[in-house]
């Protein structure tokens, strides 16, 4: 009997250890609350959306290169800040050339509004909010949904002491996105717990490269943004990818560039940064 609780104590332990090797810890970003998050945009895919609590989101592809940065309208404080949802591409209208997104000042009564990424209104409501959970009704979890008949919103209207006075039914022009299954052959990430000890770079993994690389940097003191360029060995431009300083490295998947030899740069403020050699095998 001992013999077998033996066996069986170390097959649970196999299995303990396998499942933890399942799931590992890709990096870990400094940033504050619950403003970390990713969204799934219609046209241009998975994001990670950081926003600060304040006055701006960022948004980032995923090999962490910046994809947007969005200045929100308004003046907001720390006693007064926005909420953001409704990250989307083509919800709220037919334009697909830019991020929409709403902002719900949270006040008593309520105030929200609806902005593209360039500041233009696409629509406000006065003394109104959308809510995602109704009392005790299970099941009403947001208040935009796809529909046979269209894509609606629902608004919950106020007066200035806060008492709900109706509800209002928009019909919007575009529609929730629908995401894609979960197959495909990206490799993935393989991030490695590197970091960097000076201006520009001070790692690149793996190199030579077969599926992806992650080459780390560090902008120079005082500058927040900058730019990574891949140049074949004839100096004709490959690829750019803007970044910032939010993350300590861009992650490139090598699936469409072809075996050889290539250079990256980093510039930053008109800066640039000595070249380094990329080798991509397949």
């Amino acid at each position: 009997m001992h013999k077998y609780k033996k066996l069986l104590f170390i097959f649970l332990l196999a299995i303990g250890l396998q499942t933890k090797a399942q799931v590992t810890l890709q990096h870990t970003y400094s940033t504050p609350g619950d403003n970390f998050q990713w969204v799934y945009l219609e046209h241009s895919g998975f994001k990670y959306v950081y926003f600060n609590g304040l006055d701006s989101i960022n948004l980032y592809n995923l090999n962490y290169s910046v994809f947007k940065t969005i200045v929100i309208p308004g003046t907001w404080s720390i006693y007064n800040p926005p909420q953001i949802s409704f990250i989307s591409e083509g919800l709220f209208d037919t334009d697909t050339l830019h991020v929409d997104y709403m902002v719900d000042l949270g006040s008593t009564p309520d105030t929200f509004a609806i902005y593209k990424d360039n500041g233009t209104l696409v629509f406000s409501e006065n003394n109104a909010h959308v809510i995602y959970n109704i009392g005790s009704i299970v099941g009403i979890v947001s208040p935009i949904f796809n529909s046979d008949s269209g894509t609606f919103m629902i608004v919950t209207q106020q007066n200035p002491s806060g008492q709900v006075i109706n509800n209002q039914i928009y019909k919007l022009g575009g529609k929730l996105p629908c995401m894609p299954t979960c197959t495909g052959g990206n490799p993935p990430l393989g991030i490695e717990n590197m970091s960097t000890t000076s201006n520009g770079y001070s790692a690149i993994y793996p190199n030579p490269a077969t599926n992806y690389t992650d080459i780390y940097y560090k902008l120079p003191a005082g500058n927040n943004s900058g730019e990574i360029v891949l140049y074949d060995m004839t100096g004709r431009e490959i690829k750019r990818y803007n970044v910032d300083t939010r993350f300590d490295h861009l992650h490139i998947t090598t699936s469409d560039v072809s075996a050889g030899t290539y250079f990256y740069q980093l510039t930053s403020n008109g800066q640039s940064i000595s070249a380094k050699k990329l080798i991509v095998v397949k």
